[in-house]
């Protein structure tokens, strides 16, 4: 009888950035999930070894649920890099190179920030709980700008009983309806996020609030908190 050694190496995909809606900044930080894929001809996976290194420094394993789950979750930090990577071994005990993301950049822009326009009436005041101490606000048609560069982008805003409905356009084409109506109201919550943007083309982000409301809610307030973006920077 022949018996065929398994020399193939397993194979793995870098890990995909994604950020989930509807949960809010954990002590200023951003919660995304990774997801990667694995293969192997021979024997079969073994397990996966994830790793993150956090602006520049030595890579150091990130704990994940089993040994073959594919999905895991972090909360990255605002101003900080981050660059992940998944190694494959199968059963047979071939270990598969290295399947590494670029380097990541998480930048924050406040309601404040220069980089935002605003037209129509809007107001901006300190308020208990936001992200940084203060929101903008509009209740009747009113429009915030954002030009940014990068390969995902995030609103932070507040969701409340008395809260109200805005359209979201990305590149000039509406991406959304977001309804910041909740019978409990949250603070510094992700209300909308563009992910797998193309980083070579100039992005422009509008928030447009409509003075309009489910029926649920007492107002049409729309608010502010901040814009987050993900970049490549290597």
């Amino acid at each position: 009888m022949v018996v065929k050694l398994d020399r193939t190496l397993p194979q793995a995909t870098a890990p995909k950035l994604s950020i989930p809606e509807d949960v809010q900044l954990v002590n200023g930080a951003l919660s995304v999930n990774l997801t990667w894929t694995g293969s192997d001809t021979g024997s079969g996976l073994k397990r996966f070894q994830v790793q993150q290194s956090i602006n520049g420094g030595v890579y150091q394993d990130v704990s994940i649920p089993t040994m073959l789950t594919t999905t895991t979750h972090r909360n990255l930090a605002l101003g900080s890099t981050y660059q992940f990577r998944v190694q494959p071994t199968d059963l047979a005990g071939n270990v598969g190179t290295w399947a590494t993301t670029p380097n990541y950049r998480v930048d924050g822009y406040h309601e404040s920030n220069a980089a935002i326009t605003y037209t129509g009436a809007w107001t901006s005041g300190n308020v208990a709980g936001a992200w940084g101490g203060a929101m903008t606000w509009a209740d009747g048609p009113a429009r915030a700008t954002f030009a940014f560069s990068g390969t995902s982008v995030t609103w932070i805003s507040r969701v409340k009983s008395d809260r109200g409905l805005a359209e979201v356009w990305l590149d000039g084409a509406k991406v959304a309806t977001v309804d910041l109506y909740a019978a409990s109201g949250s603070m510094q919550r992700v209300v909308f996020a563009a992910t797998n943007l193309n980083q070579a083309t100039p992005h422009t982000l509008e928030i447009r609030v409509l003075g309009q409301k489910n029926p649920a809610s007492t107002s049409t307030r729309v608010e502010l908190d901040g814009l987050i973006v993900i970049e490549k920077v290597s």
